[in-house]
Parts: structure tokens; C-alpha cells; sequence
């Protein structure tokens, strides 16, 4: 078995975590404040706010900016539109654009040309870089500096990649997925001291005095000016931070490296592409396909082989919690893509069975399906693809019973009946 992703615990972590439970404050002690000193000289920004999770940093910044509107890609984890949504804020899902799927600049910048009455209070832009790939940030600061909103980066995807100066904050994600991990936890970086402060206060119940300086000068009260969480990070996450950064380039360069071997492995086929990954952190690595029946069949046949594939993302805009506008190039995307395993301790060898199954997953799809013998209904049911083109299957096992649709008998050996062409006409048209 493969997962989609491993993150890597060494000795070296363990003792960092433990010497702390043996010796040191568990939480709100100097962990907190080194680890936060050693993100700040890592990304280059001078404060960082470590929090309880990625989704605690986005939820800090948009409250530190005064969020009342807010505009995100709908090709997204859905944190990045939650965290808006957390402080009252309108939700606006924008589609991206379809080489990196990122938040596409031009309708960006269509929204606030085309608005009739500019809204009171704040509108905040979230960018998100997909995959690991960072937003093209010259061009939204163009755009901010145009329009005069606030630029807030989503870069659970990018730790490894410098955050922009364009950017208000960036905020990270040290999820087990992630380049380093704290096991839950994130950051929020920014160059504005203001900003820090508002953050610091949301973390930690909205109290104005950190603890730290409460008792370094004795003092016995503190006031709440406002509502906050408890977003705190614990000094025992924080020191295993302390201990994984310290490998962080490591495991970027490991991350390019599996990255690289995917590329030249993928060569000599035109079966699907990858994802582009120029100057990534390689979070993801995306594949896509040009039918999205072959697609769920991909991801069917490679789960029974135990290969940890997965899809980023379902389109935010068709969540119930945020039904909006058609999204038409993220829902092509989110239809037609698959995340195949990535990260630092893979092996060649391990690129080349993933790519070789994905390979015969779609032989044995297009030898046992001829087109006009699929339809909708068949394809995304599970039922006879689970049957008669499943791994076992294909080793020759015994044929589980005929399945039926609409009581009539499907043989998989032989021509089916015709259902519906005009579902792959609609199929050819859109590949061109």
C-alpha cells in the first residue's frame, strides 16, 4: 500500500516532544515563542502567530483584517471560504483559472469593475496555491493596490515556498499532510505589527496582555476588549515544529525529486497529464484526465490496490453550505483530476507501480468498455465496474453475478445494447 501522503517522525522529534512533557510548560511556555522566532527567520516575515490548525490562522487573519466581504477560488479546501464566513462576512466563490487552478485575476478584477454600489467595510481576496504552486502575487498586487482590498494567502499548500511581501498575512498548515507537521497546527505570517497583535488577542480569548508579560511584571488583572478562541498552539507541538523545520528543505527537495521522476515517467503517454509544477513546494500531484468516467474508474481500480489517490477538491460553490454560481473550469477540474501519492520517502520504484497501475487501470477500462456500452448511470454507480473490472477480475478470477440495468441483462464479454450516444457526443465535443 501506498498513502497519498507520509510524514516522517524521527528520534530526534520524539525526544524534542518528551523533554518538554518531562520538564517544561505544556503550554504557554518558551516553545511557543522560539518556534514562532525560528518561522519568522525561515519565511522571512517578521512576526508569525502560531495557532491550533491552519483553519485557526485563516480564521485569526480574517478577523485581523476586518473581513466584511470576501472573494475565493472555488477550486479550494473549504476552510479557505469557512474562515470568512466565521466573522460574518459575505462569501463571494470566483472560478480559477485552468493551468494552475488558481483564483483566476482577470474575473477578480471583472468583480469590482462590474459592482454597481462598493460595499461598506472591507472586502479581503483570498488566494489559494493549489498544489503547491504559488499564486502569480505581482499580478494581485496590481490588483490590490487597483481596487484597494485585502490580500490574505491560503499557503496550507506552499510552506517552503517564501511568502510574498504583496500579501497581508500568509497563513500555513502543519497538518500531517504538510511539508512539516505539529501534528494539527498552523501559522499566520505578516510584516504588520497591528496585524500580529489582533491575531495574538483572537488566539487566546481575546485577553489584552499575554501571559508571559502578566507575569514578568506582576500584573494580577487583564481586560477582554473583544471575543477571541482558543487557538493556542501547546509547547509540545511546538517542539516537535522546532525539530521538523530543521529538515524542511529536506523535505522539499525530496518532494522534487518524486516530483521529477513523475515527469519523466509520464513521457511517453497521453493517457492524462500532470498538474503544471513549476517552482512548487509539490504538495500535490495532480493528474488529470480527459474523461471523467475514466477518472472514477482510475480512482475505484487504484483504492482496491490500496494506492492512497485522492480528489482535491469537490468544488466549494456545490456544498450545500455554499450553493453559488456555476464554476465552470474548477467543476471541470474537480470532474476530471486525481491526486496520486506524493511525498519525501517515495522511491522510484514506488512512481513507476503507481503509474503503471493507473496505466492498466485504463486499459482494462477502455478494453472492456466499448463507448457506446457506457453510459452515466453504469459508470458512476460502482456496480459494474466493482464487478467485472476490478483487480480481481483482471487476474482471472470468477465473475461475480450479471449485474442488470433496467432489468435487462448487461454481458461484459460482448457488445451491450446501445443506451445513449448522445452522452459521448456531449463527451467529444467538450475535449475539443
Amino acid at each position: 500500500m501506498l498513502p497519498y501522503t507520509k510524514h516522517e517522525i524521527t528520534n530526534e522529534d520524539i525526544e524534542a516532544v518528551t523533554e518538554v512533557m518531562r520538564r517544561g510548560a505544556l503550554t504557554k511556555g518558551s516553545k511557543i515563542e522560539e518556534f514562532e522566532a525560528a518561522l519568522c527567520a525561515y519565511t522571512g516575515c517578521k512576526h508569525a502567530v502560531v495557532m491550533s490548525s491552519g483553519t485557526a490562522a485563516l480564521h485569526a487573519a480574517a478577523f485581523a483584517l476586518e473581513t466584511k466581504r470576501a472573494i475565493v477560488p472555488a477550486m479550494s479546501f473549504v476552510a479557505t471560504a469557512n474562515c470568512a464566513r466565521y466573522v460574518g462576512a459575505e462569501v463571494n466563490i470566483v472560478d480559477v483559472e485552468d493551468k494552475h487552478l488558481h483564483l483566476d485575476k482577470w474575473l477578480v478584477n471583472d468583480f469590482f469593475r462590474l459592482e454597481q454600489t462598493p460595499p461598506t467595510g472591507n472586502t479581503t481576496v483570498i488566494t489559494c496555491d493549489f498544489a503547491g504552486v504559488q499564486c502569480p502575487m505581482n499580478d494581485f498586487a496590481y490588483l490590490k493596490n487597483k481596487h484597494g482590498f485585502r490580500l490574505l494567502v491560503d499557503g496550507c499548500h506552499s510552506f517552503g515556498i517564501k511568502p510574498s511581501p504583496h500579501a497581508d498575512i500568509t497563513c500555513y498548515s502543519f497538518h500531517p499532510a504538510k511539508l512539516i507537521t505539529t501534528g494539527e497546527g498552523g501559522v499566520a505570517v505578516t510584516n504588520d505589527a497591528l496585524l500580529a497583535g489582533a491575531m495574538r488577542r483572537f488566539r487566546d480569548h481575546g485577553i489584552d496582555t499575554p501571559q508571559a508579560l502578566r507575569d514578568a511584571s506582576n500584573q494580577i488583572n487583564y481586560d477582554v476588549r473583544m471575543l477571541g478562541f482558543n487557538y493556542r498552539m501547546t509547547d509540545m507541538q511546538a517542539a516537535l515544529g522546532i525539530s521538523q523545520l530543521k529538515r524542511a528543505d529536506q523535505y522539499l527537495a525530496a518532494r522534487k525529486v518524486v516530483r521529477k521522476w513523475y515527469d519523466e515517467s509520464m513521457r511517453n503517454t497521453d493517457l492524462f497529464t500532470l498538474l503544471d509544477a513549476t517552482d512548487s513546494a509539490n504538495h500535490l500531484c495532480v493528474v488529470r484526465f480527459e474523461n471523467r468516467y475514466v477518472r472514477d474508474f482510475v480512482y475505484k481500480y487504484m483504492r482496491d490496490l490500496k494506492y492512497g489517490v485522492t480528489l482535491h477538491y469537490p468544488v466549494i460553490s456545490q456544498f450545500t453550505a455554499y450553493k453559488g454560481p456555476v464554476t465552470p473550469v474548477a467543476q471541470h477540474a474537480s470532474d476530471h483530476t486525481l491526486s496520486l501519492p506524493l511525498y519525501p520517502a517515495m522511491t522510484h520504484a514506488d512512481v513507476v507501480k503507481v503509474l503503471a497501475n493507473v496505466r492498466q487501470a485504463i486499459t482494462n477500462y477502455t478494453h472492456h468498455s466499448h463507448k457506446s456500452q457506457i453510459v452515466q448511470g453504469v459508470a458512476s454507480s460502482g456496480g459494474f465496474e466493482k464487478q467485472y473490472l476490478s483487480p480481481a477480475y483482471v487476474q482471472g478470477k470468477s465473475l461475480a453475478p450479471t449485474p442488470h440495468l433496467g432489468g435487462r441483462p448487461l454481458d461484459p464479454l460482448n457488445h451491450y445494447h446501445t443506451l445513449d450516444d448522445r452522452y459521448f457526443d456531449t463527451l467529444d465535443k467538450s475535449k475539443k
